[in-house]
């Protein structure tokens, strides 16, 4: 008579699937546990709190199929809502990302072993959806793998735009020459994006031209080569504001100016070349006496923060 009972137990169809479902792999799955239920069938499944299991199990409840859960753990990650659904196979719990897998590769071939059927559901890259329908296979249990073009991800939040950093570049020069050599200061400072200074230096050196807004451009000169010389890549990664107080400078290098004098040809043509290599280059036009207060609060030289 035992016999007999044992050959009657309720046929059970197996569905295992990724967690990474589109939805067409999640209607087969609920198409398969409507088929279940016209058929009489039990539905064994996994725990997975996504995916196709998380599908199947609210599909039987949904449709009143009876339905058998399985982890690993002694509550379900995801469970049925009908009472004594629940099975924890017996395994070996790990933590490792590489042993975990095997500890749900074991409690996978434990449902293989006792299904009559199974059905994988499978996005083409599930690691375990394939193990599970390559041991069925092995054992001869019937089963039909359906292979669907993998999931996409879910998008993920674009980076937080990194603040750009900001160079600040002031020159200036004495109005009196002495034999055609002109006094000139530049002074440089670093800033984060929050505005905090990080590095300031203040120069000053005789510039051999003929005129003071030439000792401009040659302040302007020495500057963007000391600044070029410490560049890492082809471009500077940081904003680059000048602050200087000449029409005739802003005119030449901002406007568009005609150039006809031959020094400030050369020179122009010096800073065109270098100006090239910051991307982002804003030009302020301000009164001597601000260009002198601004020069005044830069320290000479060295590093103020790390």
């Amino acid at each position: 008579m035992s016999d007999l009972l044992s050959t009657c137990r309720q046929y059970r169809l197996l569905i295992t699937g990724s967690r990474h479902a589109t939805p067409e792999m999640v209607e087969l799955a609920q198409r398969a546990v409507s088929c279940a239920r016209e058929k009489g069938w039990m539905v064994v499944v996994g725990d997975n709190p996504q995916g196709i299991d998380a599908a199947v199990i609210d599909t039987c409840d949904q449709k009143g199929v009876n339905v058998l859960v399985c982890g690993t753990a002694p509550q379900p990650r995801k469970g049925s809502i009908r009472p004594d659904s629940y099975w924890q196979v017996d395994v070996t719990r790990h933590s490792d990302d590489d042993a975990l897998f095997e500890t749900y590769a074991a409690r996978d071939r434990w449902m293989v072993d006792m299904c009559d059927r199974m059905l994988a559901i499978w996005n083409g890259q599930s690691r375990g959806t394939k193990a599970g329908y390559d041991y069925a296979r092995q054992i001869h249990k019937t089963v039909n793998l359906i292979t669907f073009q993998s999931a996409p991800k879910p998008p993920s939040r674009p980076p937080e735009p990194r603040p750009l950093h900001t160079v600040e570049l002031v020159i200036d020069a004495a109005d009196n020459a002495q034999e055609e050599t002109f006094e000139g200061v530049y002074g440089l400072r670093a800033l984060d994006g929050k505005g905090e200074r990080l590095y300031d230096a203040l120069a000053s050196s005789k510039a051999a031209v003929h005129t003071s807004d030439g000792a401009r451009m040659q302040m302007l000169i020495t500057a963007l080569e000391r600044l070029t010389a410490r560049l890492k890549e082809e471009q500077a990664e940081y904003r680059l504001r000048i602050f200087q107080s000449s029409k005739n400078v802003e005119g030449w290098l901002v406007h568009g100016w005609k150039r006809n004098v031959p020094e400030v040809q050369r020179l122009t043509a010096r800073i065109d070349a270098l100006i090239r290599r910051f991307p982002d280059v804003e030009w302020v036009k301000m009164p001597r006496a601000q260009i002198a207060a601004k020069l005044a609060g830069i320290g000479k030289g060295g590093t103020v923060r790390q």
